[in-house]
């Protein structure tokens, strides 16, 4: 099956029958030292469409969650459900030349019934390292875990050169299915400690 190339702002439906993906992200930084971070949020959402965290962050897949989470002895990380794996942190953006810097596994029959969207961001862990500008190539895409076809992928423009945060995507169930959108929402001045307090 040929790879959806996804716009800011489309959407991808995620077969019914798929039940495990990956979502995968890559980015280059050059010569520069910008730790970039990725992380995944399972969030309850409201009747206005406002997410917040479930379960006091239960399933706040980040590095400031590490006291909720699991850690395993390859510097990975998951929820204690297992619904929500990364792969470790990327310090350098050396790994998207032969594939992802960092990926969130979505294990969506595991996920708990009142999380209805994920929602994936990066961010620079400090503002002295710069800001997106200083980033070239960066992606996101989502694949079969069983398989490991590529589903559909969204190349970041380079649109986000003030920004320190970027919502990239978000993966969100609707009448039991889910669907993942590219997002594409970069916040300038804003880090992951803003992103929590927000969804707190």
């Amino acid at each position: 099956m040929a790879t959806f190339k996804l716009d800011k702002g489309s959407k991808f439906a995620i077969d019914k029958g798929i039940q495990n993906v990956v979502i995968g992200l890559g980015w280059d930084v050059g010569g520069k030292t910008v730790d970039i971070d990725a992380h995944a949020f399972g969030c309850v959402v409201n009747g206005a469409g406002n997410p917040s965290f479930y379960n006091d962050a239960s399933h706040a897949l980040t590095y400031a969650n590490m006291g909720q989470l699991k850690k395993n002895p390859n510097k990975s990380f998951e929820t204690v459900d297992g619904s929500l794996h990364h792969s470790g942190d990327d310090r350098t953006g050396g790994n998207s030349v032969s594939g992802d810097d960092e990926t969130i596994t979505v294990y969506l029959d595991k996920l708990p019934v009142d999380i209805t969207e994920v929602s994936i961001w990066i961010t620079i862990h400090e503002p002295k390292m710069g800001t997106f500008g200083d980033v070239k190539n960066a992606f996101v895409h989502l694949l079969n875990k069983d398989n490991s076809v590529e589903l559909c992928k969204y190349n970041l423009a380079n649109e986000f050169a003030t920004a320190r945060a970027i919502q990239v995507g978000s993966l969100y169930k609707k009448d039991g299915l889910w669907t993942f959108a590219a997002i594409g929402a970069g916040l300038d001045n804003v880090g992951l400690g803003e992103i929590l307090e927000k969804l707190s």
